[in-house]
């Protein structure tokens, strides 16, 4: 052992501990921004929930709306003009529906990666499912060529 190291130790020791704190802070904003993802994804699928919800109601009395404009056009009440826009307000409602189920979707997926949850893959179901697509794609070409 050395006697005199000049403050080498003590400096080694500092180091060390330094390394360990800056390590535990790291670890715990990781942590941080697990829950803020999750948080984050959770809050933004309830409220893609919700909006989902207010435009099934409005597709639903369109439907409605675009009925009764259309027996009332059958009973000569209206011009085809009001079943026309009728039609056209619930197929524009329809249209946000389906993009507000996708983006719920899309939020339920954010949601499942910010738990950390990975999309399994079973690797050999693939790579036997190519080599069946192959073998089907050489079937056909064999035949084709003859």
């Amino acid at each position: 052992m050395p006697i005199f190291t000049a403050g080498g130790i003590a400096g080694s020791v500092k180091s060390a501990e330094a390394r360990q704190q800056e390590a535990l802070f790291q670890y715990q904003a990781a942590i941080q921004n697990a829950f803020a993802d999750v948080d984050n994804s959770l809050t933004g699928a309830q409220r893609t929930k919700e909006q989902l919800a207010a435009t099934d109601a409005q597709v639903r009395a369109l439907a409605q709306y675009a009925k009764l404009s259309r027996d009332l056009y059958e009973g000569g009440y209206v011009s085809y003009l009001e079943v026309l826009d009728a039609d056209r307000n619930l197929f524009n409602a329809q249209l946000s529906q389906a993009a507000l189920q996708d983006a719920y979707l899309a939020g339920i997926v954010n949601v499942y990666k910010a738990f950390g949850y990975g999309w399994p893959v079973d690797e050999s179901l693939v790579a036997t499912r190519d080599t069946d697509a192959n073998r089907e794609i050489e079937k056909t070409r064999a035949a084709e060529s003859r």
